[in-house]
């Protein structure tokens, strides 16, 4: 039986495994390999930031889902790979193990780029994980707890200011979130808010850098009417357990520092390299590295017409499609491969109770976009289960 190794339970991998196993019907062995025991529907993870989702809601025990949907699952992480031999060593918690391979997949992810900072690595909080969402609501809830309690106007104003590095979607949701965890937890001193300080940082000169002019002009009116400061074309050198510091040599006080700065691939040794774009895991128009070997999601630089495709779980949904086809095929010899083609269902901002959804020509804002939002993630989350 040839044995598909999938490295990476992410949306394009976890979706691969799910569709593969579906579509072969026993007839093809597949395992999944990755060091959570749970998928993450990390498009939620804002939400679970802010207490609107349960952690459990936006997860998926990967050891059921792959007794439920006929793969193997494997909690560990990929060390090495010997494409000569056809092997990847694993390590598990009962020590190294070797998987031979006759496909392997490699849909391993990106994490958060702190572009070589190590004092940003140490103090700052990145937002990828249950446990990362857990450890900035607490840092928040703590820094307003106690500045109602401290009668020093200096540091009440230190635990009262929150930075984000990175203007992205990811940064502006999340320093929307952040405001109102703040808030909800001073509401019985709502004098406090006034005192509050929230600042966004971004090294280029614009705010959601490749996004639509209609949603930059959105998320700038949203930010001004929510008080946020917001600093362009100011990089950030160093960031300290209480502070950050810019390269003009300006210095802010903050309570906690969320980084969302930018992405920065997972990757695995290997004893002959795989061909790439920067850091990045360069595909062919079949998400192909090789004959025998396959990318997708976050940590491949995919184009699309000569134009680089998003990161995002929409993205990572279609080339899990197109990678589930291109496998079959080429475990049954067949050289018409599917190939990837990137249409974007439409770009989405959500801040606070206000949202903004862009499609190619045109765009609405409201509150109703963010409940619209919902709908379509619980539609989403229950196909993910089924």
């Amino acid at each position: 039986m040839k044995h598909v190794l999938i490295i990476g339970a992410g949306f394009a991998g976890y979706l691969t495994a799910k569709q593969l196993a579906h579509k072969s019907y026993g007839t093809v062995q597949i395992t999944l390999i990755d060091p959570k025991d749970h998928f993450l529907f990390a498009p939620l993870l804002i939400d679970v930031l802010q207490g609107d989702k349960s952690p459990e809601s936006i997860t998926i025990p990967l050891v059921s889902a792959s007794k439920k949907h006929g793969f193997t699952f494997i909690q560990g992480l990929a060390t090495n790979i010997n494409r000569s031999e056809r092997e990847v060593l694993i390590e598990t918690s009962d020590g190294e193990q070797t998987l031979a391979y006759d496909i392997l997949v490699f849909t391993t992810g990106a994490g958060t780029n702190y572009y070589g900072n190590q004092t940003a690595e140490r103090f700052a909080y990145p937002l990828k994980s249950l446990k990362d969402a857990a450890r900035i609501k607490s840092r928040i809830e703590w820094a307003v707890k106690q500045a109602m309690i401290t009668d020093d106007a200096v540091k009440r104003s230190a635990l009262l200011s929150f930075c984000v590095v990175g203007a992205g979607a990811t940064g502006i949701e999340a320093l929307c979130s952040i405001q109102d965890i703040a808030f909800e937890v001073c509401k019985e001193r709502v004098s406090l808010r006034s005192e509050m300080q929230f600042h966004l940082f971004q090294a280029t000169t614009q705010i959601l850098p490749g996004f639509p002019m209609r949603m930059v002009c959105f998320a700038l009116a949203e930010c001004e009417r929510r008080g946020f400061v917001i600093h362009c074309g100011v990089p950030v050198t160093q960031v300290t357990e209480d502070s950050i510091v810019c390269a003009d040599g300006s210095r802010f006080e903050a309570a906690c520092v969320l980084w969302a700065a930018g992405l920065s691939p997972n990757s695995i040794r290997a004893d002959v390299p795989f061909p790439l774009t920067g850091a990045w895991l360069h595909v062919d128009s079949f998400l192909r590295l090789a004959d025998d070997v396959f990318a997708a999601g976050d940590v491949v630089a995919a184009s699309y017409q000569k134009i680089l495709v998003p990161k995002n779980g929409q993205t990572a949904g279609m080339m899990a499609k197109v990678l589930t086809e291109n496998i079959w095929r080429t475990l049954h010899n067949r050289f018409d491969l599917k190939e990837f083609r990137y249409l974007s269902r439409g770009t989405l901002l959500v801040m606070g109770n206000n949202a903004y959804i862009d499609f190619r020509f045109f765009g609405f804002s409201g509150a109703w976009i963010g409940k619209l939002r919902s709908v379509y993630y619980r539609v989403l989350l229950w196909h993910f289960l089924r």
